[in-house]
């Protein structure tokens, strides 16, 4: 893996709390940075008998994009079980908080994206090939719809503060978002590098193109530089042997 993706900045690895993982990117990679999954961690807490609401307030506080609604989460959860407590800020927050962690993680808090998708299409994977491709098919555009109808419903007022500055008004909390900068006061705009509703709200009065304002790592052009390598087969095992007479 060290040769292959050799040395990047950006580098984050995301992983369960396995010790020899930990150990093994530390050694090969030591300008990455290694994240806690928070599903692995929240395994974990489980295991030693943690409360639905403990468990509930670490979530929230992990996936908090304010200082302050952080500190509060961690702040109730301490008060109801303080032994847990301690247990999780065991790992530093800069592991497995949003807020927190040094690099991006463009909302991937879980290594189990993959196997969440593979359940939502479970019932697919009984039914033959076309018709599985039929059902994908069909999933897809129900969460496209459903999706989209849910953004046409959510109504912004939008008042320009300056050609690239905006203020939201949003069922009535205010947010500032500045187009130049990138930045949101919700946070997720800077965070995710993805236009959140707000940005999107801002984006949509200035007649811009959306896609102009997220990070080039969810740009096709990434995605298709990903697969442009090949792999290639073996080979016959004896087209490996050098003739004696050579």
């Amino acid at each position: 893996m060290r040769k292959t993706i050799q040395v990047c900045l950006e580098l984050v690895f995301l992983s369960d709390r396995n010790q020899s993982i930990a150990n093994g990117i530390r050694k090969v990679f030591p300008e990455a940075h290694h994240g806690i999954c928070l599903y692995h961690f929240e395994k974990n807490l489980k295991q030693r008998h943690a409360k639905a609401t403990v468990i509930n307030l670490f979530q929230s506080a992990a996936r908090s994009y304010k200082c302050e609604d952080f500190n509060q989460l961690m702040s109730q959860l301490k008060s109801i079980n303080k032994k847990t407590y301690n247990y999780i800020m065991e790992e530093p927050p800069e592991r497995w908080a949003r807020l927190w962690f040094p690099r991006r993680r463009y909302d991937m808090l879980t290594t189990n994206m993959v196997e969440s998708m593979n359940s939502v299409l479970l019932k697919g994977r009984e039914m033959s090939i076309l018709r599985m491709l039929d059902f994908i098919q069909e999933k897809l555009g129900e969460w496209f719809y459903e999706r989209r109808k849910k953004a046409n419903e959510t109504f912004h007022r939008v008042f320009n503060l300056d050609s690239m500055l905006f203020r939201i008004n949003s069922e009535g909390i205010e947010f500032i978002v500045d187009l130049k900068k990138r930045t949101c006061d919700c946070l997720n705009f800077q965070l995710d590098e993805l236009p959140c509703p707000h940005a999107i709200a801002a984006i949509n009065k200035r007649y811009l193109q959306k896609s102009d304002y997220c990070s080039n790592w969810y740009s096709r052009e990434t995605w298709l530089k990903t697969y442009e390598g090949h792999v290639n087969t073996v080979g016959d095992q004896k087209s490996w042997e050098i003739p004696q007479n050579v």
